[in-house]
């Protein structure tokens, strides 16, 4: 070949990669409008060409199409809808036959059986999650709902490190924000988790303040915007939303992350602690971390003035005992299992864990006396102790 004849390939071959990337990607926002116009056309070859020239653009058409889903014209309306049918599934003309195919089997199965069909979308990446993301929204059945969502869950963690490193940020993200509509805490901190580290943090959380304004009083919106503050570092906006999710035990989490413990302390109802005796350890525990020791004494003379009546009717006092052991008073939680008599196992082992050999034997010789069902466990837990001791042959014995 002659050096002017590559010369001349190698123009025409550049100029038609310049002309292909100039190319408009698909139809103009008015030429899908005149489309739309021309699907009550009196011309059957013009709506039929319309119809076609629609159904081609796929997602550029869509939300044209819905808008005269509705329309009062018979023949605009069947030939949006016919077109719209395919769409709502998730079915484009650049849907690959491997997910044709698996849209067709999701509905095909009841909701236990459309887990692995979730996770096969998933992996067919971008028009997979496309579909699975109509599917799922158009699903009424509340309890398939639930199994597909409980089903995707899963699949975000395993899939999302491929895609990303792939560079389909797109894909993930609708992948994300689908996870997040199942469990909106813990999709959202996988949503919060990728926009902190590509960056658009602030961009998302523009994105939903807007939409809990377009849906008042946005619960769900603040619920995502509580953990995309709360990756952005700001505590207090993140508060906010917790507020407007009406959600006290994150508000309370936030409290924790930035050792508000006299805050805390004063929280008569810790929405995370509901049972009163452990809502008072906690608040015990949040005094003391915050300096103010009157209110730890109180509390916890709260606590022991309750449980000792329980502990005399030899009621069920481990709560207590729990938290005065998370709160250092662990002399007056062994003396409350000491009453109750109905914890002798953790009773043993407390004597041992304090070197109080003498009184967990004498505990053990008790339990046995009174034919009691731990009876064994304590001999053995007694052995061990007395292994440790060096006496082997008592321990054996």
């Amino acid at each position: 070949m002659s050096r002017f004849l590559l010369l001349a390939l190698l123009v025409l071959v550049s100029l038609n990669f310049r002309l292909q990337a100039a190319a408009p990607p698909g139809p103009l926002p008015s030429q899908i409008q005149q489309w739309i116009g021309q699907l009550g056309d009196d011309d059957f070859r013009t709506r039929d060409r319309a119809t076609r020239a629609l159904r081609a653009a796929g997602e550029r058409a869509e939300a044209a199409l819905e808008a005269v889903a509705n329309s009062e014209d018979a023949e605009v309306k069947r030939r949006a809808l016919s077109i719209l049918n395919k769409f709502r599934v998730g079915i484009y003309p650049d849907t690959p036959d491997s997910v044709i195919e698996l849209i067709n089997k999701y509905g095909s199965v009841s909701g236990s059986e459309k887990g692995p069909i979730v996770q096969s979308l998933i992996e067919s990446g971008a028009p997979g999650i496309r579909a699975l993301t109509k599917l799922v929204r158009a699903e009424k059945d509340a309890l398939v709902r639930k199994d597909v969502f409980a089903a995707i869950g899963p699949s975000v963690v395993r899939s999302a490190p491929a895609l990303i490193d792939a560079g389909r940020y797109d894909t993930v993200e609708q992948l994300l924000e689908l996870a997040t509509e199942g469990d909106a805490q813990a999709g959202a901190t996988h949503l919060a988790a990728f926009h902190l580290l590509r960056g658009t943090l602030k961009s998302k959380i523009a994105e939903y303040e807007a939409r809990a304004k377009k849906n008042p009083p946005g619960k769900a919106q603040h619920e995502v915007l509580l953990f995309l503050h709360r990756a952005a570092g700001d505590y207090a906006a993140a508060r906010v939303s917790a507020k407007q999710a009406e959600l006290p035990n994150l508000i309370e989490g936030l409290m924790y992350e930035q050792g508000e413990w006299k805050g805390l302390a004063m929280r008569e109802d810790l929405a995370a602690h509901s049972r009163p005796e452990v809502n008072k350890g906690y608040r015990a525990a949040f005094a003391r971390l915050a300096g103010d020791t009157k209110l730890r004494d109180q509390l916890l003379a709260e606590l022991i003035e309750r449980a000792r009546p329980l502990a005399k009717e030899k009621q069920d006092v481990l709560l207590y005992a729990k938290a005065l052991f998370f709160n250092g008073r662990a002399k007056e939680a062994l003396e409350l299992l000491a009453t109750a008599e109905n914890q002798p196992r953790l009773l043993f082992e407390c004597y041992v864990a304090q070197m109080r050999y003498k009184e967990a034997f004498a505990l053990a010789d008790t339990v046995e006396k009174n034919n009691r069902p731990e009876a064994g466990v304590l001999r053995v837990l007694e052995a061990r102790a007395r292994h440790s001791l060096g006496q082997k042959e008592q321990a054996r014995k």
